[in-house]
């Protein structure tokens, strides 16, 4: 096994512009680690976390912080739906976080053992300097199947999210894929939302249903659209990608992960 360094893909720089919150159209691309939101400056020291096998199985190093299989943050929706008892997906229970050289960022990432993921998760940048998300990433070593191959694949998993910068949401995700010479499409589902409101800042607001955060959006052959964006992982076992998009006017930011 080896690490592998997070680098820029499809002609981009190494070190790629901030991300805008408010340019949904820009992807942050970086090989191993990609993101419809988060800035590649912040998130760049990933890239000494991640160790990728030869059969393109994820792992992830050590934590630095809440590294148990119950270990959480109040900057996380998953210890919200624990400790109310109202959901206990293992994909929503375990948390692995790492910070910057300096602590003024920290990256909190699915545990993918505990959530049954073998080559990719996700989760959620915050920016400690001011205590407020700075994004979401998906990580995995990226699979795309030959133009003429023929895949029809249903995937299920978890989709986690950040609304209007402080109220934390946890969803079922499902995505269909149907990928052939007709077309290549993803289409993901994220359903059953409950958001935490206010829960930013170890504040464990109870959790209530959010009917209108449940969305779906359709991919095409890339996989990108101006509100999500989306990966194959392990020869299409996997599926995971990140999103932001407007609800109520205020943005709703975060990402995904399944399996078949």
């Amino acid at each position: 096994m080896k690490n592998f360094k997070i680098y820029s893909v499809l002609g981009m720089a190494l070190l790629l512009a901030a991300c805008s919150h408010g340019d949904r159209n820009r992807v942050e691309d970086l090989g191993l680690l990609s993101s419809k939101t988060a800035d590649a400056g912040k998130v760049n020291f990933m890239n000494s976390k991640v160790v990728v096998g030869a059969d393109g199985k994820l792992s992830l190093k050590k934590a630095d912080f809440n590294g148990s299989a119950t270990g959480q943050s109040g900057y996380d929706a998953g210890m919200n739906a624990i400790k109310n008892g109202e959901n206990v997906n293992p994909a929503f229970a375990a948390v692995k976080g790492y910070d910057n050289h300096d602590g003024s960022v920290s990256v909190y990432l699915r545990d993918p053992s505990a959530a049954g993921w073998e080559y990719q998760t996700f989760g959620q940048v915050i920016d400690n300097t001011t205590g407020k998300s700075a994004g979401f990433v998906n990580i995995g070593q990226v699979y795309t199947p030959a133009d003429a191959a023929e895949i029809n694949a249903s995937y299920h998993g978890v989709a986690m999210g950040v609304h209007n910068g402080t109220s934390e949401v946890i969803a079922n995700m499902h995505a269909d894929l149907a990928w052939g010479a007709a077309g290549k499409i993803l289409e993901v589902r994220v359903t059953d939302s409950m958001k935490s409101p206010n829960n930013i800042g170890n504040r464990y607001n109870p959790i209530v249903a959010a009917s209108e955060l449940d969305f779906s959006d359709q991919l095409g052959s890339k996989f990108s659209s101006n509100t999500a964006q989306a990966h194959l992982y392990g020869e299409a076992k996997e599926m995971g990608g990140t999103f932001s998009r407007e609800v109520n006017g205020a943005t709703y930011q975060g990402g995904f992960a399944g399996k078949q």
